[in-house]
């Protein structure tokens, strides 16, 4: 169920907007005590992704971070792809929608991503029957740190508040990273 789904019941254009802001509210809570209380960047980054992906109703939460050392992104936590991937899924800036969401430095939010001229298929992470994506960069003072997405089985767009909740997350975990 996504955030529109739990929150349109009602039929209550106000109901469903306090539901969604709740939903909003009490995700950014659990993200903020998660980087207050955990012990390590890595700890931190895997109970975000969970945390997202159950706040959200997602398939999957992943993030990917930039190396200045090698100049590649990294898979560095999921919820929802094979967890033999993080550490070993790497990419340059300029591959696939990852990259895509470098480059543009803003949200990128498609639907029936497998058929985009950018998909970047990484065989044995479970990713080939996801349909939509949703990617924000991770950014701090203006210099990249990485790359937060949710993907889904269902083909759609994801919401705007959706999108808003991502981008408020990447923020609280940018000034984490970028330390």
């Amino acid at each position: 169920m996504t955030m529109n789904e739990a929150t349109a019941k009602s039929g209550d254009p106000l109901e469903e907007a306090a539901g969604r802001s709740a939903i909003i509210l009490r995700t950014l809570i659990d993200v903020s005590r998660i980087i207050t209380n955990a012990r390590g960047l890595d700890e931190t980054l895997t109970h975000t992704v969970n945390v997202v992906a159950e706040s959200l109703h997602v398939d999957v939460c992943s993030i990917y971070i930039y190396d200045q050392d090698s100049g590649l992104l990294e898979l560095k936590a999921t919820h929802g792809l094979s967890q033999k991937a993080v550490g070993k899924v790497r990419m340059a800036t300029d591959e696939g929608l990852i990259g895509l969401v470098i480059e543009q430095q803003s949200p990128v939010n498609l639907s029936d991503v497998s058929h985009h001229p950018r998909f970047k298929y990484f065989q044995g992470i479970n990713e080939d029957k996801l349909a939509s994506f949703l990617g924000v960069p991770l950014i701090e003072y203006r210099r990249i740190l990485g790359v937060l997405t949710i993907q889904n089985l269902e083909d759609r767009l994801f919401s705007s508040e959706e999108e808003t909740l991502l981008i408020m997350i990447a923020s609280q975990i940018s000034g984490l990273i970028s330390k």
